[in-house]
């Protein structure tokens, strides 16, 4: 069965055009753009088919449906352009950087219907992923919901908001980044009706027709220059590879230095940088050193184990023109690979790995890290020179 590396968050509170953000409005030629606009016309499609599954899932749960609301779908849509083009998945947005609409979903929507809007919200459901695939905007679309539901569905934060029964409209929107992941955003309101905006009917009907119409061959969503390799082998070989080496591990593996391993694998893939350093407003930040990253990821408990327990962060780049055969032994050449550029001596008490990759030219570059927390010896450990 064919998997794909994830990543996601949840909030909830109970009781050409391209790269561009918008108010509501701007909301009738963003719409009527979705309709002539390849790509935007591939995340509408992904959005209103999303809006079918979880209507159709409430369903099933004996839940009232949600009602589509266009004004929660471009505070979303906004929402998702900042994290794809900061290169972060958060719920809270930083001031001063690129995109920027406000620091929490609330200000976003005030933002979005120039503090003219009269819902609340009353969750949020954010995601990242590299499920995109298809040769046409129907495929495509169809991947991306699904992938979606599916990834918030199976976890138990964000199956919450998707059931929500005092959530009664909702607007999902996707972003499609260039040579890179699918975001998407999930907004929830308290409120059927938005009394001071009219409610935009989910066109899914006339935008399936549309679609449908579309010739695939003159479709281009991503830009895919590597000849050998296509995207979805990229996605399976980087699950595999990142499953191999979990379970070539004998120790266990740290939810906080798997978060701290992948987020650097992605920096690193962003940078195209082999480099134990991460530089602000930079694509994929998340800490600047190995200890900041590991630190945040586990809310500070790492501070208390940190004489203990070392942290030893190693960095691979396996660059390949076409998918191997044996997987099992590309992944022990960048275990070996790892254990060269190990930066302390010692017993490993946890591990974790992250992959990401990157398309350069005609070449297919997978970025691995490993974070370890490493016990040392009883002479104490040695901090390694760069070869």
């Amino acid at each position: 069965m064919k998997t794909v590396i994830v990543f996601l968050i949840s909030m909830l509170i109970s009781s050409g055009l391209m790269a561009q953000i918008f108010q509501t409005a701007q909301l009738s030629s963003v719409i009527t753009k979705c309709y002539t606009d390849s790509v935007q016309k591939t995340e509408r499609l992904a959005a209103l088919k999303f809006h079918k599954l979880i209507n159709q899932y409430r369903k099933e749960n004996k839940i009232d449906t949600l009602c589509w609301d266009d004004t929660l779908w471009l505070t979303s849509r906004n929402h998702n352009i900042w994290m794809g083009e900061n290169g972060k998945l958060s719920h809270t947005q930083n001031e001063d950087t690129k995109y920027f609409t406000g620091n929490g979903p609330g200000d976003r929507y005030n933002y979005t219907t120039a503090n003219k809007g009269g819902s609340s919200w009353s969750g949020e459901n954010a995601l990242y992923n590299w499920n995109d695939n298809g040769s046409s905007i129907e495929e495509i679309s169809e991947s991306m919901a699904n992938t979606a539901f599916k990834q918030w569905k199976d976890s138990p934060g964000h199956d919450e908001n998707m059931r929500a029964p005092q959530s009664h409209s909702h607007g999902t929107a996707f972003f499609l980044e260039p040579d890179g992941p699918v975001w998407a955003t999930d907004l929830f309101s308290y409120k059927k009706f938005d009394d001071n905006f009219p409610l935009a009917k989910a066109d899914l009907a006339s935008l399936e027709k549309e679609a449908a119409k579309a010739d695939s061959k003159n479709v281009k969503i991503k830009t895919q220059s590597v000849k050998k390799i296509r995207i979805r082998d990229a996605q399976q070989l980087s699950a595999n590879l990142l499953s191999i080496q979990e379970q070539s591990s004998e120790v266990k593996t740290g939810k906080a230095i798997k978060k701290a391993a992948q987020s650097h694998a992605y920096y690193i893939a962003c940078s195209k940088k082999l480099t134990h350093e991460e530089k602000k407003n930079k694509p994929g930040y998340y800490g600047a050193t190995e200890k900041q990253r590991i630190l945040k990821a586990s809310f500070g408990w790492y501070l208390f184990q940190q004489r203990k327990t070392p942290v030893s962060e190693s960095i691979a780049l396996i660059e390949l023109t076409e998918i191997p055969a044996d997987l099992s032994a590309l992944a022990s050449d960048v275990i070996i690979e790892l254990n060269e550029e190990k930066q302390m001596q010692g017993t490993p008490v946890s591990s974790a790995y992250g992959v990401s990759f990157k398309q350069v030219k005609n070449t297919l570059n997978i970025y691995v890290v490993r974070v370890e927390r490493v016990k040392p010896d009883n002479q104490g450990y040695s901090e390694l020179t760069d070869k």
